[in-house]
C-alpha cells in the first residue's frame, strides 16, 4: 500500500485525503508499528474565507464506512477531469500561516473546515470520490511517486496523514518545537530562550541535512543519466524538481550550480550549444550563481562550433557574464581538449585574454617547500625502480593491471592446507555438482533480475511521472550479465565465510550496491574510451619513470606535462560515487539469494543473512583453495597513477579516494567539502609526498614467507603471533539438566567467553591467511603500494592486507625491489637495526649496540640458517619476524666476498623517540622536555619511559613511607613496561579511565603481582604517572590544555567542529558529531520509493563536544608528524633517496641512513621554526572568532554557530588568542642530536 496526496474542492475548502494505489470503498487506515508509541498527527487544511485564507490543523476522526455514510446532507457533484483546472498542491509550512489579505489577517470563524468533527461535516462525500484512483483524481501537474522513483517530499507527507488525533488550534512554531517537559517531581519547566534557539537550530540543521542529501542523490542521478547518453532526460528531471519547488514548494531547493554543471558537461560533450544557452538562461532566472567550471564548460561547447558571427556574439556575451560574476577562468582547472576548446572560443571574444590564460600550475606555493621550485622541472634523479628485474615490460604489466581493475576482483590460491583434505575423486564429484548449481543460480538470478526490472522500466518510460529520480538508469547502465556476475561474486564470498560471520541484511545491500557502483564506473571508462586515453599517456609516463635522464623528478609534474601534450588525453577522472541512499537501493533490488534469520546483538536482535548450512559446507569443500579480493585492495603490478588533483591518482581504473572518510558520509562529508574547495596547487606538497611513497617498488621476502607458511600450516604458534585454526579450540561446554542454577550460569559464561575467543581467533586466522595467500601469489612479482591520507593527513597504503604498514609479520614479508650496496656505514646500520628490533639495548649508545651484535653473531647466524630447528634466538625478540629477516640479510652480507659491496634490499628503520612529546617539546621550546625525548645532543639515548618510571617510583616510596598500603603493595612492580603505553598515549589524548585499563592489563601480566590489588594499583599508578608527566613536561601540559580549551569553545560555544590547515596546506575537519537521529539510511523500496528520507550529513550535525575536545590535541600533533614525514619524503625525493614511512618510523636503505637522518632533522627544525601556534590561533580566530563590530551585538561572527545567551562574547576571542608562552630551547640543537631518530 503506497499513499499519495489527493485533493478536491469541498465547499470553500480544499480537503486533503490519503489514497491507496488500489481502488477501495473504504478510506485508507495506516497500521501503526508494534511497540511504538503513536505520535500525534494532524490533518492540514486550507480554510478559505471571503477575505482571507489560512492554514490550520484540525482533528479528523477515523471514520469507518458506516460513519462515512452517516455524515451527508448535500451531495457534492464530482467534476470530470476536463472540468477541473489543476489546483496547485499546498504544503504545510513550518512557519505560522500568513493571510493572503493584509487588511484581514484572521480567518473567518464561520468558515467551514473540511475534515473536522463529524458534526461539522454537513455535506456528503460521494462514493465516486471515495472510489477514485490516483490517475482519476490527480492532475498531471501533481507529482505521484511511481515505481522506481524517489520523491522525498511526497514520501514525508504520505506518512504523516494516516493518523489524526485531537482537535488543535492553529499551531505556533515555538509551541510546537518546545513542548513543556515534565521534571522528575511532576513539575513543568517553561522553555527558555536558549532551549528555543537550540531547537530552532536543530530544525535548521535537519532541513539543511535533508537538502544536502537530496542534492547528493539528484546529482548522482544526473551523472548516471549523462554517462548513459540520457542528457535530455537528466535536464527534464532537473526542470521537473525546479518547477515543483517554484510552483508547489514540495521539494527541496535545486538551485545548486553543481547540478547544472553536470548537465553542461553532457551538453558540451555533445556540442549542443542551444541546450547550454538554455541552461544558462534557467540559471539566470533562478539566480543560480555560476562558477568557473560553468563558464569553462560553456566555452568548451562553444569551441566545438564553427566560428560564425552568432557564435562570436555568444562568446562575447559569455565573457561579459563571466566578468560580471567575478569569475576567473583559471580557477576552473580544465585541461587537455577541454582547455584547448575553451581557449579557442575565448579567443573569439578577446584574443589577448586567451593568450594570457595562465597554464596549469605545477610549482609549489608553500613556504616550507618553495625552495624546491628552482629545479622542479629540470632536475634528474635516479628512478626508484632503476635496475629492478620486472620479468616483463612495463607495457605488459600496465595491461595486466588494468585488466585486473576492470574485472573488479583478483582470485588467488589459498595457502591453507587442512588435514581433512578430500580425496581427488570426491573433490571432482563435488566440483561438478557445484558447477551445475552455480549454472542454475545464474539462470535464476537472471530471470529474477529481469522480472524485478520490468515494473521499474514501465514506470521509467511512462509519460505521467517519468521525470522523477528512478533506479532504472542505475540498473541498466551495464549488461544484465554484469549484474548477475557481481551477485554471484557476492554469493561465493558469502558462502566461503558463512561459517563464522553472519552478514546483516542492510550490510549486504550496501555491499551489492558498492559492487554495482564500482563495476558501473569501470564500464563507463571502457565505453567512453577513457581506458585507451589513459594507457596512451601512461605508456609515456612509464618511459620517463625508468629513464634516469628524464627531466623533472616529480611524478605529478611529469604526468601533467605528458597529459597536456595530448589534446584528448588529459580529461581523466570526473567520476563521483553514488549517494548512500542510491547504493542501498541498488543493492536491495537484486532478488534475495539466502534466507534471513535474527541473531542476538547485545540487547537487540539483528536481521542477518545466512545460506543453508549444507550448501555452505559443500561450497567450502569445493572452493576452499581460492580467495577472491577486490582489485582495489591488493598491491599493483605496475606503478600507481600519480596524484595530480583531489580526484585523480592511485589505481589506474579503480576508485581510490584521496582522503579516507566514513563510508556512510563519503558523499556528504564536511571534510571532503573542504578538500574539494581547496585549490589544487595548495595540495601539491601532500600529493607529491603520496606519489613518492607509492612509487617505491617492493618484492616478497621469500625466505621468511616459507618459514611463516610452515608454521601457519602446522597449527600456528601463539608466541610468534601466528594464530591456530579455530577447529583446535575446545568445544563449547554443554548445560546438563541436573545442573544447579549457579552451575548453569557459570557454563553460560564459559560459552560466551569461548564464543568470543573463537570469533577473535577466527578473525586473526583469516587476517593471516589473507596476508600469506597474497604474499604467496606475488612471491615472484614486483609490487607497488598506492597511498592515500586520513583526515589528519597521515599516509596509508591502499592495500590493507599486504603492506609495510602493519604487524611485525606484514613488515617482515616485504623488501625493497631495488637494492643498494651496503658500504661500511651501511653494514653497521644493518647491525644496529637488528639489535634495535630485539628491544634489548634501547638505552645503550650505538657503539654498545654494535659491540653486542658482534658478541652474539653466532646466534644470529644460527637463526638465519636454522630458524625452526636451531636455538631460536630470534624468537625472543620483540619483533621476531623482522629480526629473522634481518638475521638472514646480515648473514648473507657477512658471507659475501665483500660485505661492503653486498647489495641489500632490506629496509632499515629510524624511529622517533616518543614522537608526540618531541613535537610538544619543540612547540613550547621546552628545554627539560626536549632533553627527555632526545631533541638535545647526548652521549646516550634518553628513555622518557624510564624517566617517568623513576619519578613514579620516587612518589611510591614516599607514599609507602607515609603508610599507604597500595604503595607498599606495588614495591618492585613500578617498571618501565607497566607505564610505557600510558606515557606513549598520554600525548595522544588517553583518558584516565583508558590509562587505568592499560596499566591494569600490564599488572595482570606480571605473575608475581597479587591479582586482588590490580584495580586499586592501576588507579594509584595512573594518578602518579600523570603527576610525573606534568612535572617533566610542563610546557606540553600548558599547550595541551590550550588545545583542549580552544576545542571546547569551538564545539560547545560555537557549536561547530574544530577545523585547521596543516603546515603543508591540507584542510582538517574533526569528524566527531552527535547525531540528531538514527543515521541508518533507508533505501528506496522495491518500487523505488523511499518511505522516509533519512540522511547522514556531518556538516549539519551537532558536534560531539566531548570527542571534539579530547581529540583535538592528539589530532593536531598527528597532523604535525604527518607534515614532518611529508617534508622528509619530498626532500628525500629531491636527493634521490629511497624513503618510506610508518608514521614516525622512517625506512630507507642501510647505505642511505645517514643522508635520511640529516634530511629528517633539517625538516623537523624547518617545520617548528615557523610560528605554528600563532598560525593555528590566527586560523581559529578567522574561522570561529567574533569580529570586534559584533562582540557587543547579536551577531555570531564569522562562524555559523550562535553564541549562547549569557556567555561572555569576548571570551571566545580571548581563549583562541591565548597562545602559551615559549621556553628557551634552541631548535638547532636537534641537528646535532644523534638519537632524535635512531
Amino acid at each position: 500500500m503506497y499513499l499519495c496526496r489527493l485533493s478536491y474542492i469541498r465547499g470553500r475548502c480544499i480537503l486533503w485525503r490519503g489514497a491507496s494505489s488500489t481502488t477501495t470503498s473504504e478510506p485508507p487506515v495506516k497500521a501503526t508499528k508494534k511497540k511504538r508509541k503513536p505520535k500525534k498527527h494532524y490533518a492540514e487544511v486550507i480554510q478559505v474565507g471571503a477575505k482571507s485564507t489560512s492554514l490550520v490543523q484540525r482533528r479528523v476522526a477515523k471514520l469507518d464506512p458506516a460513519r462515512w455514510s452517516g455524515v451527508h446532507s448535500v451531495p457534492v457533484p464530482v467534476p470530470t477531469p476536463a472540468d477541473v483546472s489543476p489546483a496547485p498542491p499546498v504544503v504545510p509550512s513550518i512557519h505560522p500561516p500568513s493571510s493572503t489579505t493584509p487588511s484581514d489577517p484572521t480567518p473567518e470563524a464561520s468558515s467551514p473546515v473540511a475534515g473536522s468533527e463529524p458534526d461539522s461535516l454537513s455535506e456528503d462525500v460521494p462514493p465516486a470520490v471515495l472510489a477514485e484512483t490516483d490517475e482519476d483524481a490527480l492532475p498531471e501537474t501533481v507529482p505521484v511517486t511511481p515505481l522506481g522513483c524517489f520523491e522525498p517530499a511526497l514520501a514525508d507527507e504520505a506518512e504523516g496523514e494516516a493518523e489524526v488525533e485531537e482537535e488543535v488550534s492553529e499551531l505556533d512554531i515555538t509551541k510546537k518545537l518546545h513542548q513543556k517537559k515534565k521534571r522528575s517531581g511532576g513539575q513543568k519547566r517553561p522553555a527558555g530562550s536558549r532551549e528555543k534557539a537550540a531547537a530552532l537550530r536543530l530544525m535548521e540543521q535537519q532541513a539543511a541535512g535533508k537538502q544536502a542529501s537530496f542534492i547528493s542523490s539528484l546529482k548522482c542521478y544526473l551523472e548516471v543519466c549523462v554517462n548513459s547518453g540520457l542528457v535530455n532526460r537528466a535536464y527534464n528531471t532537473l526542470l521537473y524538481y525546479r518547477n515543483m519547488n517554484r510552483n508547489f514548494q514540495r521539494t527541496t531547493d535545486v538551485r545548486d550550480v553543481r547540478l547544472y554543471n553536470v548537465l553542461l558537461a553532457g551538453f558540451a560533450r555533445k556540442g549542443q550549444l542551444d541546450r547550454v544557452l538554455d541552461a544558462l538562461r534557467v540559471m539566470r532566472d533562478d539566480q543560480v550563481r555560476p562558477d568557473a567550471e560553468t563558464f569553462a564548460l560553456a566555452f568548451q561547447c562553444l569551441g566545438r562550433q564553427p566560428r560564425t558571427a552568432e557564435n562570436v556574439r555568444n562568446a562575447r556575451r559569455l565573457l561579459r557574464d563571466m566578468d560580471e560574476a567575478g569569475v576567473r577562468m583559471e580557477d576552473a582547472g580544465v585541461r587537455g581538449s577541454a582547455r584547448s576548446l575553451g581557449v579557442q572560443a575565448l579567443s573569439w571574444a578577446d584574443p589577448e585574454r586567451a593568450r594570457a590564460w595562465p597554464p596549469e600550475p605545477v610549482l609549489y606555493n608553500c613556504p616550507l617547500v618553495d625552495h624546491l621550485n628552482a629545479d622542479l622541472e629540470t632536475k634528474q634523479v635516479e628512478p626508484p625502480a632503476l635496475g629492478v628485474d620486472l620479468g616483463r615490460s612495463y607495457r605488459e604489466l600496465a595491461r595486466e593491471q588494468i585488466s585486473t581493475e576492470l574485472a573488479g576482483t583478483l582470485t588467488v590460491a589459498s595457502v591453507y592446507r587442512p588435514k581433512d583434505e578430500p580425496t581427488p575423486r570426491s573433490k571432482e564429484h563435488s566440483n561438478a555438482y557445484m558447477s551445475r548449481l552455480e549454472s542454475d543460480w545464474e539462470a535464476s538470478l537472471t530471470a529474477g533480475f529481469l522480472r524485478n526490472l520490468s515494473p521499474v522500466r514501465q514506470q521509467f518510460h511512462s509519460n505521467q511521472m517519468s521525470r522523477c529520480i528512478s533506479l532504472y538508469p542505475y540498473l541498466t547502465g551495464m549488461d544484465v550479465r554484469e549484474y548477475v556476475r557481481l551477485m554471484m561474486t557476492e554469493i561465493q564470498g558469502h558462502l566461503s565465510g558463512s561459517g563464522q560471520v553472519a552478514l546483516g541484511r542492510a550490510a549486504l545491500h550496501r555491499r551489492l550496491g558498492e559492487l554495482a557502483m564500482k563495476r558501473y564506473q569501470s564500464h563507463v571508462k571502457q565505453t567512453s574510451g577513457l581506458v585507451d586515453r589513459v594507457l596512451s599517456v601512461y605508456d609515456r609516463y612509464l618511459e620517463a619513470y625508468q629513464d634516469p635522464a628524464a627531466a623533472g623528478y616529480v611524478p605529478r609534474e611529469r604526468w601533467s606535462r605528458l597529459a597536456a601534450e595530448r589534446r584528448d588525453g588529459a580529461d581523466l577522472y570526473r567520476e563521483r560515487g553514488w549517494s548512500p541512499v542510491i547504493i542501498s537501493s541498488v543493492g536491495q533490488h537484486p532478488i534475495p539469494a539466502f534466507y534471513t534469520v535474527f541473531n542476538r546483538d547485545g540487547a537487540r536482535h539483528k536481521e542477518v543473512v545466512r545460506p543453508h548450512p549444507a550448501l555452505a559446507r559443500l561450497y567450502r569443500a569445493t572452493r576452499r583453495h581460492q580467495i577472491t579480493f577486490d582489485a582495489n585492495l591488493v598491491p599493483m603490478v605496475s606503478p600507481p597513477l600519480p596524484w595530480s588533483s583531489q580526484l585523480a591518482g592511485g589505481y589506474l581504473m579503480s576508485s581510490a579516494p584521496l582522503m579516507r572518510v566514513r563510508a556512510a558520509s563519503a558523499e556528504t562529508s564536511c571534510q571532503l567539502q573542504r578538500l574539494q574547495e581547496t585549490p589544487t596547487q595548495q595540495l601539491f606538497p601532500v600529493l607529491d609526498s603520496l606519489n613518492q611513497l607509492g612509487a617505491i617498488p617492493w618484492v616478497i621476502n621469500q625466505k621468511v614467507l616459507d618459514v611463516v607458511l610452515h608454521v601457519f600450516n602446522n597449527d600456528g604458534d601463539e608466541s610468534l603471533d601466528i594464530p591456530a585454526p579455530v577447529s583446535l579450540l575446545p568445544p563449547l561446554p554443554t548445560i546438563e539438566p541436573t545442573m544447579t542454577p549457579s552451575e548453569k550460569f557459570k557454563v553460560k559464561q564459559q560459552r560466551v567467553q569461548l564464543n568470543r575467543k573463537k570469533a577473535e581467533q577466527f578473525g586473526l586466522w583469516c587476517d593471516a591467511l589473507y596476508k600469506l595467500s597474497l604474499a604467496n601469489h606475488f612471491r615472484d612479482r614486483v609490487l607497488w603500494l598506492p597511498h592515500t591520507v586520513d583526515f589528519r593527513g597521515r599516509a596509508y597504503p591502499c592495500p590493507p592486507h599486504l603492506s609495510h604498514l602493519g604487524s611485525d609479520l606484514s613488515r617482515s614479508l616485504l623488501k625493497f625491489a631495488r637494492g643498494k650496496p651496503l658500504g661500511q656505514s651501511g653494514l653497521d646500520w644493518l647491525k644496529v637495526h637488528l639489535i634495535n628490533l630485539t628491544g634489548l639495548k634501547k638505552r645503550d649508545p650505538t657503539s654498545e649496540r654494535l659491540r653486542y651484535c658482534d658478541e652474539i653473531i653466532d646466534d644470529i647466524l644460527d637463526s638465519a640458517d636454522r630458524p625452526l630447528t636451531g636455538s631460536g634466538w630470534w624468537r625472543t625478540s620483540e619483533e621476531p619476524w623482522q629480526t629473522l629477516s634481518s638475521c638472514q640479510e646480515l648473514a648473507a652480507a657477512l658471507r659475501s666476498p665483500d660485505p661492503a659491496a653486498f647489495v641489500s634490499h632490506l629496509p632499515v628503520h629510524q624511529d622517533g623517540s616518543c614522537n608526540g612529546l618531541q613535537h610538544y617539546a619543540a612547540l613550547g621550546r621546552d628545554s627539560a622536555g626536549a632533553a627527555s625525548v632526545n631533541l638535545s645532543p647526548a652521549e646516550r639515548p634518553q628513555d622518557v619511559y624510564s624517566g617517568v618510571a623513576a619519578l613514579v617510583e620516587q612518589l611510591r616510596q614516599k607514599d609507602a613511607a607515609d603508610g599507604l598500603p597500595i604503595a607498599a603493595a606495588l614495591d618492585g612492580f613500578v617498571r618501565r613496561k607497566v607505564i610505557k603505553q600510558t606515557v606513549m598515549t598520554t600525548v595522544y589524548g588517553v583518558t584516565r579511565y583508558g590509562a587505568r585499563l592499560q596499566i591494569a592489563k600490564q599488572l595482570k601480566d606480571i605473575p608475581d603481582f597479587p591479582k586482588e590489588h590490580v584495580w586499586q594499583g592501576s588507579h594509584y599508578l595512573v594518578t602518579r604517572t600523570f603527576m610525573s608527566l606534568q612535572q617533566m613536561f610542563t610546557a606540553a601540559k600548558e599547550i595541551q590544555d590550550w588545545f583542549t580549551e580552544c576545542a571546547r569553545v569551538v564545539s560547545s560555544v560555537r557549536s561547530e567542529s574544530v577545523e585547521w590547515v596543516t603546515p603543508l596546506g591540507l584542510p582538517v575537519v574533526q569528524p566527531y558529531v552527535r547525531s540528531n537521529h538514527k543515521t541508518a539510511v533507508r533505501p528506496l523500496s522495491e518500487t523505488g520509493r523511499m518511505s522516509r528520507p533519512h540522511f547522514t550529513h556531518e556538516a549539519y550535525e551537532r558536534p560531539n563536544a566531548i570527542k571534539q575536545r579530547n581529540a583535538f590535541p592528539p589530532n593536531f600533533i598527528h597532523s604535525l608528524d604527518s607534515s614532518h614525514m611529508m617534508l622528509t619524503s619530498l626532500h628525500c625525493l629531491h636527493a634521490g633517496i629511497t624513503f618510506v614511512s610508518v608514521h614516525d618510523c622512517y625506512w630507507t636503505h642501510a647505505s642511505t641512513v645517514d643522508q635520511m637522518n640529516k634530511v629528517c632533522r633539517e625538516q623537523f627544525v624547518a617545520l617548528h621554526s615557523r610560528p605554528l601556534l600563532e598560525e593555528l590561533s590566527e586560523g581559529l580566530l578567522a574561522r570561529f572568532g567574533i569580529p570586534p563590530d559584533t562582540e557587543s551585538g547579536s551577531g555570531s561572527g564569522s562562524g555559523s554557530g550562535a553564541i549562547p545567551e549569557g556567555f561572555p562574547r569576548d571570551r571566545v576571542n580571548r581563549v583562541l588568542a591565548a597562545v602559551p608562552e615559549l621556553g628557551e630551547f634552541d631548535l638547532r640543537e636537534v641537528l646535532r642530536s644523534p638519537y632524535f631518530f635512531s
